[in-house]
C-alpha cells in the first residue's frame, strides 16, 4: 500500500502518514495553505525528494432525508492535470476515468465496500449536489474560473458518474 496524496484530502484529523514499503520510507504531511480551504500535501519519496500538491477544498452541508451531510470537490490547483480521479466516502471508493476533481461525500457503498450503491436515490442526490457545488465554487473562487476548463470532467466519464460530468460540462 503506497497512499496517494490525495488519499489525505477527506481526513482532516491526519495531519500525517508514513508508510514503509521494503523498507523505503515516504511519508504524506497535509498543512493548511494560505486560507481554511486551501489545503498542501507535501509528499516526501523514499529517495529525499519533496513534491508539493495544492488544491481548494470546498464544502458545503446538503439536507438529506433526516439529517445535513457535507459534501466537498477538491480542485487541483497545480500545473499538472490528472486523466482520473477518485470518488471518497471519506476513504477512497473508486478511481472514475475522465473526473479531475476528487470528490467526497456520505454515499451509500455496497457491502465490500468497494463501490456505491448505483441504485441509491441518496447517491444520485448527493452526485446531483456535488455538480452544483463543482460549479458554484467555480463562479465564486477567481482562482477556478482561470482553471475550470481544465478541470472539468471529460465528456467520456462513464455510469454513474456522466450525468454530473454532462452537468458541468453544459
Amino acid at each position: 500500500f503506497a497512499p496517494l496524496p490525495s488519499d489525505l484530502l477527506f481526513l482532516r484529523r491526519i495531519q500525517a502518514l508514513t508508510s514503509e514499503v521494503s523498507s523505503r520510507k515516504s511519508s504524506l504531511q497535509l498543512s493548511q495553505g494560505s486560507s481554511e480551504n486551501n489545503i498542501v500535501i507535501t509528499e516526501t519519496a523514499a529517495d529525499g525528494s519533496v513534491v508539493s500538491h495544492n488544491f481548494l477544498l470546498v464544502t458545503k452541508q446538503v439536507e438529506m432525508e433526516s439529517a445535513t451531510c457535507p459534501v466537498s470537490v477538491a480542485f487541483p490547483l497545480g500545473d499538472a492535470t490528472t486523466s482520473s480521479a477518485s470518488v471518497y466516502s471519506t476513504l477512497p471508493i473508486a478511481e472514475v476515468p475522465g473526473l479531475k476533481t476528487p470528490l467526497n461525500a456520505d454515499f451509500e457503498l455496497t457491502t465490500s465496500r468497494e463501490d456505491l450503491l448505483q441504485s441509491s436515490a441518496r447517491n444520485c442526490r448527493l452526485r446531483a449536489a456535488l455538480g452544483q457545488l463543482w460549479l458554484q465554487a467555480v463562479s465564486q473562487h477567481e482562482v477556478l474560473q482561470t482553471r475550470a476548463w481544465l478541470l472539468r470532467p471529460s465528456a467520456e466519464v462513464p455510469g454513474f458518474w456522466a450525468p454530473l460530468a454532462h452537468e458541468i460540462r453544459s
